[in-house]
C-alpha cells in the first residue's frame, strides 16, 4: 500500500478492481507463443481469451514448430499457425545459451519470438498470451486511451539488471511486469528496437543477447524489457493493475472448467505452468 502511494506521487496511475468491465474499442490481435508440449492447455488458452478478451479480435496467431498437431488445434479453433522460422534471421539452435547443463536457448527465443510478431500482426496492438495462461474472467487491456499493464509478484533483479545494460537507465517503477501477458503497440516495440540498437550499434536481438548473464537461468524478461520502457517513455497512457493470477499444476487442465468457476471471482487469470507439481 505504501509503495502504490508514493509512486501514484510519482505519477504512475493505479486501476481499480474492474468487476463490472465495460469492453474497449481497440481492435487487437492475440499472439501465443507454442511447442508440442502445451498441447494440453493451448485449445483452452484460445476459448478463453475469445470468452474474456473484451476487444474486437482480429486474429490469433499460434507460433509454433512445423507441427501437424498444433496446425490441427489452429485449424479447429480458426486460428492462424505461423512457423516459428519464418520471420526471424536465425533460429533457437543459433542461441548459445547453457547454465549448468541447462540448455535454455528454447526459454531465450520465444521471447525473441514474442517481441517480433509486429511481422505478422495486422493490427497495430497485439495481446502476448503465454500458451499455459487462461484468462478466466473478462478483462480489456486499454481502457479511456491508456494501455492496461498487469504487475505481479515475479519480481526478478536480473530482469532489471539487463534492462539497465540494454538502455542506460534503470526502469523508472519498482513493480514487475511479468504477468504472463502484456499488450505491445508496435510502434512503441519499434522505437524500444531502434533505441536498443542506436546504442549498442547491433540488432536489436543481438544487443539482447550480448547483454545478459549467462550464469543465470533466468536473466531476460521480455515483459519487463517492453513493459518498462513504455511506462519509462508514457507513464501517464498506461494504468497498472494487479494479476490476480494463480497457478496451478499440469494436471488440473482435466477440470479446467471446475477451476475456473472456483477461481474467477478472485483471479484473473489461471497458469498451469509445467514446473509446478502441487
Amino acid at each position: 500500500m505504501l509503495r502504490k502511494r508514493a509512486l501514484r506521487k510519482l505519477g504512475f496511475c493505479f486501476g481499480k478492481d474492474q468487476s463490472a468491465e465495460s469492453p474497449s474499442s481497440l481492435k487487437i490481435d492475440i499472439v501465443i507463443p507454442a511447442i508440442e508440449k502445451d498441447l494440453d492447455t493451448l485449445p483452452y488458452v484460445i476459448d478463453f481469451a475469445r470468452l474474456n478478451v473484451l476487444h474486437p479480435i482480429s486474429n490469433i496467431y499460434v507460433i509454433s514448430p512445423d507441427s501437424e498437431k498444433i496446425k490441427q488445434v489452429c485449424t479447429a479453433k480458426g486460428c492462424i499457425q505461423i512457423h516459428e522460422e519464418s520471420f526471424l534471421p536465425f533460429r533457437k539452435s543459433d542461441i548459445d545459451y547453457r547454465v549448468g547443463g541447462v540448455d535454455r536457448a528454447g526459454w531465450m527465443y520465444q521471447q525473441f519470438l514474442k517481441l517480433s510478431a509486429n511481422c505478422f500482426c495486422t493490427e497495430e496492438n497485439y495481446l502476448v498470451l503465454d500458451s499455459d495462461t487462461l484468462l478466466v474472467r473478462p478483462q480489456v487491456f486499454e481502457r479511456r486511451g491508456q494501455y492496461v499493464f498487469n504487475f505481479s509478484d515475479e519480481y526478478n533483479k536480473p530482469y532489471f539488471d539487463v534492462y539497465q545494460r540494454l538502455l542506460g537507465y534503470p526502469p523508472t517503477c519498482p513493480v514487475s511486469l511479468v504477468s504472463h501477458h502484456i499488450i505491445v503497440n508496435k510502434w512503441l516495440l519499434g522505437e524500444l528496437k531502434s533505441d536498443l540498437e542506436k546504442r549498442s550499434g547491433l540488432a536489436w536481438y543481438e544487443a539482447v543477447l550480448l547483454a545478459i548473464d549467462r550464469s543465470e537461468l533466468s536473466c531476460f524478461s521480455e515483459y519487463e524489457t517492453y513493459g518498462h520502457y513504455v511506462l519509462g517513455r508514457m507513464k501517464e497512457g498506461v494504468c497498472l493493475e494487479y494479476w490476480y493470477n494463480h497457478s496451478l499444476s499440469p494436471e488440473c487442465i482435466a477440470e479446467v472448467y471446475t477451476y475456473a468457476v472456483k477461481y474467477g471471482k478472485k483471479y484473473k487469470s489461471l497458469s498451469f505452468h509445467s514446473w509446478n507439481t502441487d
